[in-house]
């Protein structure tokens, strides 16, 4: 009998919560914010996202879905492709993924715990009237905002923001130069990037790691710490066998040769400020080695230069004060040919496809230019088996 007594107390005292209209409504208001945040968010949010890049970048969007979980502030994108009007593709990824911390109330700033970028690829291309399209997509999504910055824009600090984790795996570039007479490419691929505790708050450094290939196994190897209040990075950065056909891809309007054969490897230390009075970059360690080196004119059987190594080792390069310093340069198992025809012309002579000069008396650094010279020393240079 008691224990009936206790049941019916129980069932009066929940049905009470469960009809006050402050429980109701807070039920309501939970029910509706997960309705938003589950469904409607994502839906409106992609629906303005392929609207704006119609109407008001006049290119293609297309998004295969879009997530959001409103509890833990979660934002996933999946199977973006953004393209110009004809089709040509200039960015797509398969997944990004954005996690935003609600610790941002206690710590005073804006929080990522994680910012992650999966395969994304990237087309540079340079048309042929020398525009880039990256460039004209920029102007096109700060147009609004140019006469503001024309006006003079206010001076604050910038915003305070944390993220913890931001990565990039599996991207690539893709990079086109159709303004040469020739089209040229280059495609860089398995791009990893991890970047940790990266930050606007003063004085905050973070370290980051960057590593690249392209499709004929050049690769690329990047690391250091970076801070963004103020601009500042400093690290190490190495280049390992990239082959010189690839430079000359992109210069080969101006230079009339054959696809040079050989490979370089680089390698560096370095440190980037940027404070009021400018940039200051400053290299150091600096080493190079260029191997089977080989170059030659169009139609000729003898090359111009056949050099087996070229290696350079205890640079320094200091943008502040103009100093360029290689501590020792040193070239084996070569041969350099010089020959002059008949009407006195160099063979070397011909190497250039560049347009002469059109004012040769001009002073490069303008009129009134005081910049000051630079310091290029060269301490020691080994020749072997040279001919």
């Amino acid at each position: 009998m008691e224990e009936s007594r206790n049941h019916g107390k129980t069932a009066r005292w929940m049905r009470r919560i469960l009809l006050n209209r402050w429980f109701i409504c807070g039920l309501s208001a939970l029910l509706l914010y997960t309705l938003i945040g589950f469904f409607l968010a994502p839906y409106l949010t992609k629906r303005y996202l392929v609207r704006y890049a119609t109407e008001d970048l006049q290119r293609r969007l297309t998004v295969e879905k879009v997530r959001f979980n409103p509890y833990l502030f979660r934002l996933e994108v999946s199977g973006l492709d953004f393209r110009e009007k004809d089709g040509t593709p200039i960015l797509a990824f398969e997944g990004l993924v954005t996690d935003f911390e609600l610790s941002s109330l206690f710590r005073r700033a804006w929080t990522f715990s994680e910012i992650l970028l999966s395969s994304p690829a990237v087309n540079i291309q340079i048309e042929k009237d020398g525009s880039l399209n990256l460039a004209r997509l920029a102007d096109d999504l700060t147009g609004d905002e140019k006469e503001t910055v024309d006006q003079g824009p206010e001076k604050g600090d910038l915003p305070r923001l944390l993220f913890q984790q931001v990565g990039l795996n599996q991207g690539r570039i893709d990079i086109r130069d159709l303004s040469k007479e020739e089209p040229a490419g280059l495609e860089v691929k398995a791009i990893d990037i991890l970047i940790e505790d990266i930050n606007t708050l003063p004085g905050r450094k973070g370290p980051y790691a960057i590593t690249a290939k392209t499709k004929d196994g050049e690769t690329l190897s990047w690391e250091g710490e970076i801070s963004l209040n103020p601009l500042h990075s400093q690290g190490a950065l190495a280049v390992s066998g990239l082959r010189m056909a690839t430079v000359w891809e992109f210069f080969r309007d101006r230079l009339r040769s054959r696809p040079p054969k050989g490979l370089v490897d680089i390698e560096t230390d370095y440190r980037f400020d940027y404070t009021a009075g400018g940039p200051d970059l400053t290299l150091e360690n600096i080493g190079f080695r260029f191997s089977d080196l080989d170059l030659a004119l169009p139609g000729e059987n003898v090359s111009l230069f056949d050099l087996g190594t070229l290696t350079g080792t205890g640079g320094r390069f200091d943008l502040l004060t103009r100093d360029a310093i290689l501590e020792e340069l040193s070239l084996s198992s070569g041969r350099v040919s010089v020959i002059v025809d008949e009407a006195g012309a160099m063979n070397w002579a011909r190497l250039s496809a560049s347009a002469p000069d059109e004012n040769p008396g001009a002073d490069p650094e303008g009129p009134g230019g005081s910049a000051v010279p630079w310091k290029i020393s060269l301490k020691q240079v080994d020749l072997a088996e040279i001919a």
